[in-house]
Order: C-alpha cells, then sequence, then structure tokens
C-alpha cells in the first residue's frame, strides 16, 4: 500500500491524495471496475464505479488536508465523508484499484452500526450543511457541481432513511418530496424508506 500509494503521489505532486480498492471482509463487496487512474470528478467516480476513499486505503497531501480543518470531532457519523468532501474540493485524486487494505466492514459492533439514528441524521446533515457552505462561496469545482449535486442529493435520501427509522415518518417523506429527485443516484432511498415503513 505504502509502496504504491507513494509512487503515484510523488510522480504527480499536485494530487490532494491517492486511494486504493479495499477489501471489505465479512461482506461480499464489490471488485471497483474502474481502471487506475486520476480522478477530477471524484462524486461521478462514487456514483458511477462505486469507489470511495476510506479512512484505511488513503494516501493524504497533509497539508492539504491540514489547510481544510482535517477530521471534526464533533459528530460520530459520516465525518469521514464530510472531510473527503472538502478535501477533494481543493484538487484531483488518484485511484489505484488493487485491493491494498482490508476493512471490517461486517463488524456489528462498529461504531456506525450501533449509533442511533438521530445520530445519523445529525451526522449527515453537517454534511449537507458543508456542501451548501461550499456551494454559497463557490468553493466546489465547476467540473464537480453536477455529480457533487446528485451525490448530496443521495445523502439527503439516506437521511430520510434514518428519519423512518426513528419513527419520523412525515419528516422522511417531506425531505423526499422536498430536495430528493427520484433517479438512479435515489431510488434505493425511496424503496428503503418504504420498507422501513411497511414493518
Amino acid at each position: 500500500f505504502l509502496r504504491r500509494t507513494a509512487d503515484v503521489a510523488a510522480s504527480e505532486p499536485d494530487l490532494v491524495a491517492v486511494f486504493t480498492g479495499a477489501a471489505a471482509r465479512g461482506t461480499p463487496g464489490r471488485t471497483p471496475t474502474m481502471s487506475e487512474g486520476r480522478i477530477d470528478d471524484y462524486f461521478a467516480a462514487r456514483l458511477r464505479s462505486f469507489v470511495a476513499m476510506t479512512s484505511s486505503s488513503v494516501l493524504l497531501h497533509r497539508e492539504t488536508f491540514l489547510a481544510i480543518g482535517g477530521f471534526r470531532e464533533d459528530y460520530a457519523y459520516a465525518e469521514d465523508t464530510e472531510a473527503w468532501f472538502r478535501l477533494v474540493c481543493e484538487g484531483p485524486v488518484y485511484f489505484v484499484p488493487e485491493l491494498l487494505c482490508q476493512i471490517e466492514a461486517g463488524d456489528g459492533s462498529r461504531i456506525t452500526r450501533t449509533l442511533p439514528p438521530e445520530a445519523k441524521v445529525a451526522g449527515l446533515t453537517h454534511l449537507l450543511d458543508s456542501y451548501a457552505t461550499h456551494l454559497a462561496t463557490g468553493r466546489i469545482p465547476a467540473r464537480q457541481a453536477s455529480a457533487c449535486r446528485r451525490f448530496m442529493e443521495h445523502q439527503s435520501g439516506r437521511i430520510a432513511v434514518h428519519l423512518t427509522h426513528a419513527g419520523h415518518p412525515m419528516l422522511a417523506a417531506r425531505r423526499l418530496l422536498a430536495s430528493v429527485p427520484l433517479g438512479s443516484h435515489t431510488w434505493r432511498e425511496y424503496v428503503a424508506c418504504l420498507k422501513a415503513l411497511l414493518r
């Protein structure tokens, strides 16, 4: 992992991060379908090819990450996704498809699995607030604006799912109708909300 990612970082100094494929032990997982290379639109790659940075699979440009404030510690869910959002607005990243790290995705005792839905709503709300601030101040690169908007619509749909699990179906329905257009990137959230309501 270190040899591959450090070699890439040394050869392309404008990158803000290099990340690799990750083997998720405990789940069926999904083999990356994207080839190796630079990613100028991280959100399009996430939506299209299901690749994503994780804290275990990324080599960061330290100065850039510190300059944007690093990880925020005032909430316990989606803080990594929010940090990657701020980071990729600063420059391109590079993807190495080899599975060079392993994460315990199927561990039911993980913090993200045991958090109450209200905490998950709070974390995703922080993410959307950060997106709104970046959007208002013009800090989202034009090349990423469209895919970033669709990615955040997906996250808003996830909030609706967690609201349903928290016992707030009307709030969930209002969110879906107001801020989550039905599409290829959000239909799963509509289905998840419906399943939760029918339980």
